[in-house]
């Protein structure tokens, strides 16, 4: 043998003894006639391997296989898509998957005398392969069960395919998506819209967008829907697939549109109102108030977030406290007036509030106060002068009564005792004319006198006296 033959068989029996991969050199009758030192991975030494069947070696239910893999090359039969996989037996149980890469030995007739191949211990790509394939049926199945709307397209924007939800959700079978651009079943009119922010996505350059999309159904209705739609890298990281999945928000949004309306109303009549419109929590936290506020000399910024307590005049917090705990248990409003401490003059205020519960629409429980809140200030000084006119009023009443009694006492006294005295001379001088005629013109007068006294004193209200009638003339 040269020297340049031998060189190179020590060069190659260097690779095979320091080679992770098992290399086996074996006759056309499967018969092993040499194994390399990686034999030892598997429990056996290289020479007691040698003379044994391979296929012995293989699980039973590889040998079919890979002794028809023989025959084949044998016959000059090469096939790539053969199956060159198989299971290696350990020695001590269980097994180990090798990949094959089986080469042909000629002699110098060029007639085939063997083969050497060589395995490489695939075991844990089989491991993460049947993984990759769990995790791929179970992510088909997650597909096609979601609740959730899912479309899978290519870069394109092509549809791959779309699951029961979605297929539900645009109201058209798969036959009317797979292949088909899904901008065809968007509204490009819709406000949400943005083309270029789909190109930035399909180009790598943003991993996922998220919008309102109004999507064109198939019985010709329009439904909204809240996509997400992410981008699926491939190999190197390049840009393979998008993936979208779709909420149907078409009520949610009509909803929101309303309330949004309803908002604006609310803030509208709020901001333009001379009452004050606060909104607190349960604990008093103010979370929203009008503009109005700014009549007691606050912003409203200010105040969010926080109690008005200390606001308030100490003489009337215990009464605002007792409506507001009242509140809280029974869900009674309530309507007090209070005094506000101005927050430039530091003048106090007076103001009257209305308070009533707000209710949790989903749970009907109170989870916050609305106070509307009105400046009386001026009203309460009109009652308070009101009130001191009253007094007044009622003082010279009392004072004309007093007066009145008096008078009455001083007219009665006097003009009783005329009356009485005429009437005794009467009794006396009946005879005489002219004297009788004096003493009756004298009861008359005296009686026109009393009449008025006593009338007066029925006018004014004087106890005791009732309204006379007024007698004839003298």
């Amino acid at each position: 043998m040269s020297p340049d033959i031998e060189q190179k068989n020590s060069i190659l029996a260097a690779l095979f003894d320091q080679s992770a991969d098992l290399v086996v050199q074996t006759n056309i009758r499967s018969e092993i006639i040499y194994a390399s030192p990686a034999a030892r991975r598997y429990g056996y030494d290289p020479l007691e391997v040698v003379g044994t069947s391979g296929l012995q070696l293989l699980h039973p239910k590889d040998r079919a296989n890979a002794a028809k893999n023989s025959v084949d090359v044998l016959a000059g039969v090469v096939s790539h898509a053969a199956k060159r996989e198989h299971r290696l037996l350990r020695r001590g149980g269980g097994y180990a998957w090798v990949e094959g890469n089986p080469v042909v030995q000629r002699d110098a007739d060029g007639r085939i005398t063997g083969f050497v191949n060589v395995f490489r211990d695939i075991t844990e790509r089989r491991k993460a392969e049947a993984n990759a394939l769990r995790q791929t049926a179970l992510l088909e199945k997650v597909f096609e069960s979601s609740p959730t709307a899912k479309l899978i397209m290519t870069l394109k924007g092509d549809i791959v395919t779309g699951n029961p939800a979605f297929l539900s959700f645009i109201n058209l079978s798969a036959q009317e998506l797979v292949g088909k651009p899904a901008l065809d079943f968007i509204d490009r009119d819709y406000a949400n819209w943005d083309p270029g922010e789909t190109r930035l996505l399909r180009a790598g350059a943003l991993d996922a967008v998220r919008r309102d999309f109004r999507f064109l159904k198939g019985d010709g209705a329009h439904a909204i829907g809240d996509a997400i739609v992410s981008i699926v890298r491939g190999a190197g990281g390049r840009p393979w697939r998008l993936v979208a999945q779709i909420v149907d928000v078409t009520e949610l949004r009509r909803l929101q549109a309303d309330i949004a309306a309803r908002d604006a109303q609310f803030r509208l009549v709020a901001e333009n109102t001379r009452d004050i419109i606060v909104y607190s929590d349960m604990g008093g936290r103010i979370t929203y108030v009008s503009p109005s506020i700014r009549d007691l000399g606050f912003e409203p910024a200010e105040l969010f977030g926080k109690s008005f307590v200390r606001h308030i005049h100490p003489d009337d917090r215990v009464a605002g406290k007792k409506a507001l705990d009242n509140l809280a248990s029974t869900g009674a409003g309530a309507q007090f007036r209070w005094r506000a401490r101005h927050a430039q003059t530091g003048a106090w205020v007076w103001v009257e509030s209305s308070l009533v519960p707000i209710l949790n629409p989903v749970t009907g429980q109170r989870d916050g106060i609305l106070d509307v809140v009105r400046n009386i200030d001026a009203q309460v000084a009109q009652e308070i002068a009101l009130n001191g006119a009253l007094s007044e009023s009622e003082r010279l009443s009392s004072v004309k009564t007093e007066f009145l009694s008096n008078m009455n006492h001083e007219l009665r006294t006097p003009i009783t005792t005329i009356l009485g005295i005429s009437e005794l001379l009467m009794k006396r001088v009946p005879e005489f004319g002219s004297e009788s005629d004096y003493l009756s013109r004298i009861q008359r007068a005296g009686s026109e006198l009393l009449y008025i006294a006593e009338n007066v004193a029925y006018l004014s209200g004087h106890n005791g006296f009732t309204r006379k009638k007024r007698i004839r003339k003298y």
